[in-house]
């Protein structure tokens, strides 16, 4: 049983019971973490609007030894990401990023380079809608854990990437013409897949700067959607239809 002090960005948030709630964080110290906030929902709560979906934290928790959910004992707000709960669009993009976020990964696996990314792609949310954050998020966070696409070359015969490449999901990375195997592969452009490579070498400030046509953005998102993604996870995830779902209706 022991106190524990961690900064953690709000994942998840549902009822628990009659006055408590659930919080799924990710936590600077313990990676994924389920956590209680006893008597949230009663309007003499301590903890207020504090614990909010996106919000970043000072957090004081409660172990106890191999139980399942640990106790939230105080919480301060670092950053509230308030904007993002004020726009649509922006909760859009935000439910996909945590939603995304909680599914890829496991509990109780801390990584800084995975929070550092988290709050990255939330601050740009913050500041504008860009349509490149989705495909950034997805490509980067893969890539932090392990799948990183292989696109510098053939993974068969090693050629370098040209006319007829396709993406085999299965393999992980990019296949010639002449050593594909169809019902391996699915069809994505030689342009989405130079815009692959940018958003998974470029930093943040040099892919906010890019000016990228819609229509590739849109054909890189929807092929991660249907083809990459699906590969890594046990279920479809609800924010996606959301996410394509707002897209469509913005001119």
């Amino acid at each position: 049983m022991a106190l524990y002090k961690t900064k953690a960005v709000v994942l998840r948030s549902q009822d628990l019971g009659e006055a408590d709630r659930l919080i799924v964080f990710y936590s600077e110290k313990a990676g994924k973490i389920k956590a209680v906030a006893k008597g949230l929902r009663r309007t003499s709560s301590k903890f207020g609007a504090r614990l909010e979906v996106f919000t970043f934290l000072d957090l004081i928790l409660y172990e106890k030894g191999e139980a399942p959910l640990e106790i939230i004992t105080q919480a301060q707000i670092i950053t509230s990401f308030k904007e993002i709960r004020q726009d649509l669009r922006r909760i859009a993009y935000g439910s996909y990023l945590v939603e995304l976020t909680e599914s890829l990964l496991s509990e109780k696996e801390p990584d800084n380079r995975l929070l550092s990314l988290i709050l990255q792609s939330l601050h740009w949310l913050r500041l504008e809608v860009n349509p490149l954050l989705p495909p950034f998020f997805t490509l980067r966070i893969l890539s932090l854990l392990g799948y990183e696409p292989h696109l510098s070359c053939c993974l068969i015969c090693h050629q370098e990437p040209g006319k007829g490449m396709r993406f085999s999901v299965h393999r992980g990375g990019i296949i010639c013409p002449d050593c594909r195997i169809d019902e391996e592969t699915g069809q994505i452009s030689s342009s989405a897949l130079s815009l692959m490579r940018r958003l998974l070498g470029l930093d943040l400030r040099q892919i906010r700067g890019l000016s990228i046509p819609n229509s590739l953005i849109d054909e890189l998102t929807s092929w991660l959607f249907k083809n990459y993604l699906p590969y890594y996870l046990s279920r479809p995830l609800k924010s996606v239809k959301f996410l394509e779902g707002e897209s469509k209706c913005v001119v």
